[in-house]
């Protein structure tokens, strides 16, 4: 007879569990990936930060990835994109 109401205590716990604030946050967290997916999710700003520190070959990955195009391509958009990111001389 105890068992029965230890289980019974445990199936109300458990039920009350699930439909908490705390739980219902919990999910919502998950849902909006912050929590349970530790991939970062990589952007233009990456590419140019690429370029910059002189990593052009990853820069070119990252394009790719993005954009889901060939290396070809991405490797003429990341030169393109280099260009623009050098200074310009200008003469007075």
């Amino acid at each position: 007879m105890a068992r029965i109401y230890v289980l019974v205590v445990l199936c109300l716990s458990f039920y009350i569990f699930l439909h908490s604030r705390w739980f219902r946050a919990f999910k919502q967290m998950w849902r909006d990936g912050r929590f349970g997916s530790q991939e970062e999710k990589l952007t233009m700003f990456d590419v140019r930060r690429l370029l910059i520190k002189g990593e052009k070959d990853l820069a070119v990955r990252v394009y790719c990835d993005l954009f889901k195009t060939s290396v070809e391509e991405a490797s003429v958009a990341v030169d393109e994109i280099e260009r623009s990111i050098q200074p310009k001389d200008f003469e007075f």
